[in-house]
């Protein structure tokens, strides 16, 4: 028998068992993309975050009512503290969310939902802990508060706050009772909830109507333009391992939005990586039995960076 033959059949089994192996993987994980996509109305894959509100206007435009809570999986809050949207082009990649609470009246919490390994960095502990006074600042962690009175274990205990927008232009503050509780009289300005947690101090979310959005840096992080340089680079196995065990904890936690955002972030996500996670989020909508909804989109990354090179990226 020739040496080919004998290497063909020697390695013929261990083709058939990954052969299996992938196909009860992706079965395994349609099943959970069906459960978590029962009460889907709208899904949209993107490439910018701040896109999620094309998804949102979109959702409106076909009188979805937009809830109360939406969840967000994300290295980055996306979230600025004493900053106003731009009043012409609206709001970019990093504070989208600000945008968000102003122009929804019913939406009034956030889950942010950090990496596990983000949540248990000891820098990034001790930059969650941090009092951050000065203007114009990311939503991290401590806003305001004396950092020993900070508990940075969001993957033990979810940290709560709570603050006060300004809905004409999204400017957002710390809520202090006895400063805003009259303030709050005025329709102009509205109260919300931030929960940062990790997918194991999440809540159950049974019976409650969510949005559902994924920045998939949340599964793989480049470490571009992330918070003290922070970089969650991860292999094709532990990639699928993380998008796995993430679907897990929605099908689990009783997440079934009606609303989906699927955003890609290039630059965030590692480039040996977009492949991946792009087929993984074309697989996502398939399994969903819904269509993308969206083509154009009006928002857009403002910050310069290189163009992507795949033609199928332009145009989410």
């Amino acid at each position: 028998m020739g040496k080919f033959k004998i290497f063909l059949l020697s390695v013929t089994p261990l083709i058939i068992i990954l052969a299996i192996g992938c196909f009860i993987w992706f079965n395994h994980e349609s099943i959970k993309i069906k459960a978590i996509t029962k009460n889907l109305k709208v899904i949209d894959m993107n490439e910018d975050h701040n896109q999620a509100l094309d998804v949102i206007d979109y959702a409106k435009s076909k009188n979805i009512e937009i809830p109360k809570t939406i969840i967000n999986f994300d290295t980055h809050s996306d979230m600025f503290i004493t900053k106003e949207i731009h009043p012409k082009y609206g709001a970019d990649i990093y504070e989208w969310l600000n945008e968000y609470f102003a122009k929804n009246p019913n939406a009034e919490e956030l889950y942010y939902i950090m990496p596990i390994e983000e949540a248990r960095s000891k820098k990034m502990q001790q930059a969650f802990i941090e009092k951050d006074v000065a203007d114009m600042v990311a939503l991290y962690g401590n806003s305001i508060k004396d950092e020993k009175n900070i508990n940075p274990h969001v993957d033990k205990i979810p940290f709560i706050q709570y603050f006060v927008i300004d809905t004409n232009n999204g400017y957002m503050t710390e809520y202090i009772e006895e400063k805003d509780k009259s303030r709050l009289n005025n329709p102009r300005y509205k109260k919300i909830k931030i929960i940062t947690c990790t997918e194991k101090t999440l809540p159950d979310f049974k019976n409650k109507n969510v949005v559902l959005s994924i920045d998939f840096d949340y599964i793989s992080n480049s470490g571009f333009d992330t918070i003290e340089n922070f970089k969650n680079n991860k292999t094709p196995l532990e990639i699928k391992l993380a998008i796995s065990k993430m679907l897990s904890t929605m099908k689990k936690k009783n997440i079934r939005p009606e609303i989906i955002s699927l955003t890609l972030s290039p630059f965030y996500v590692p480039d040996e990586d977009i492949d991946q996670i792009y087929n993984f989020m074309e697989d996502f909508i398939k399994y969903s039995g819904q269509k993308d909804a969206l083509k154009k989109y009006t928002y857009k990354c403002e910050k310069p960076r290189k163009t992507l090179k795949e033609e199928r990226y332009e145009g989410f």
